[in-house]
């Protein structure tokens, strides 16, 4: 068994961070007064089939599925009209996914583990699609899964939006933009393995395509890519783009309480329009400065509590640091705090 020791957080690799201003220990606004000086809020460009992004219900939620799942066979296609010029900072293209799939434990009797896969999008000018107009969008483990009738599912509920961040070069201005959406995972051949993608009812005019002649990617032909129209629903493809802003996500209270078998790690997040709040890992070695990485699933609302199975740690030295960011893509970070995990002496009685 495993005996993790907090160590410090006084030599921590990177400091806390609120990205778009420097300090944690920042305070925010206070009084109503100054909460009226900040001005207006900001909210970023939704540019989707629908404008209001919470009409998109159907199919990814429960119920019937429509067979619109995302899969190496099934390739969504939408056209959407020129963004419409302002002074736009990032871009990012994004779907509404739900009902990801489970299948029984190997190892674990009565339990269920998720079906890996990867979802991937693309955006072009025209309805064919490169290798470097395509980004990775969201991993099975991520999306909230299916619920079961007969077996308790962890992981159920509502189906949410995930968004990548695309270069504004990709973003047409003066024509429009087509965006695709399919997964490489080549046992997503059906519902009963691939996700779900959400879609809004109504719409006259086809401006939605569904392809079944792919193999784990995007229409590389525009002549052979919009195959069959989808009429009456839309799909949930859409772009976000964010202007020129000054928000800043703070991190408080960031904690680490290390149990028997996990880890439970809290804090709260301060900020206009969160989105999501996460935790991160990275390992402490001399000499070196490896990469963050989430070790958590995305929480889209409070409170901010993660348990992390001991397997789920880095090895030896490392440090813990909590995320949280808000819907124009602001991100803040915690003072990471430093950890050891070692092994634990068996007591002399035992030897």
């Amino acid at each position: 068994m495993e005996d993790i020791q907090e160590l410090s957080s006084e030599d921590a690799s990177q400091p806390g961070q609120a990205t778009a201003a420097g300090q944690e220990n920042q305070m925010l606004p206070a009084t109503a007064e100054a909460l009226s000086e900040i001005g207006p809020p900001i909210q970023p460009f939704f540019h989707a089939l629908q404008s209001n992004p919470n009409n998109f219900g159907v199919f990814a939620d429960g119920g019937w599925d429509g067979n619109w799942y995302i899969g190496f066979d099934a390739c969504w296609i939408v056209r959407l009209p020129p963004v419409p010029k302002s002074d736009y900072v990032n871009a990012y293209v994004g779907a509404k996914l739900g009902r990801s799939k489970t299948r029984p434990h190997p190892s674990k009797r009565g339990q269920k583990e998720i079906i890996p896969g990867k979802i991937y999008m693309a955006i072009s000018s025209t309805p064919a699609f490169t290798t470097s107009q395509s980004f990775f969008l969201a991993d099975t483990k991520d999306i909230p899964q299916e619920a079961d009738t007969q077996l308790p599912v962890l992981g159920a509920g509502h189906a949410e939006w995930f968004w990548a961040e695309v270069p504004m070069k990709l973003v047409n201005f003066n024509g429009p933009n087509f965006l695709a959406i399919w997964s490489p995972t080549e046992n997503f051949l059906s519902v009963s393995s691939a996700p779900i993608l959400a879609a809004a009812v109504g719409g006259t005019g086809s401006q939605a395509w569904i392809n079944r002649a792919i193999h784990g990617s995007a229409p590389r032909h525009a002549e052979t890519s919009l195959e069959t129209p989808i009429t009456y629903f839309q799909p949930a493809l859409a772009m976000k783009l964010t202007p020129r802003n000054t928000g800043l996500v703070y991190i408080r209270g960031f904690a680490v309480d290390p149990q028997k078998d996990f880890v439970r790690a809290s804090f709260s997040a301060l900020g206009e329009d969160l989105s999501m709040a996460w935790l991160e890992a990275v390992p402490t070695a001399d000499g070196e400065r490896p990469e963050w990485k989430r070790i958590s699933p995305y929480l889209r609302h409070p409170p901010y509590i993660f348990d992390v199975p001991n397997d789920a740690l880095p090895n030896a030295h490392f440090s813990f640091r909590g995320a949280a960011q808000d819907i124009l893509g602001n991100t803040g970070y915690s003072q990471p705090l430093m950890f050891n995990v070692t092994e634990e002496q068996p007591d002399e009685d035992e030897k």
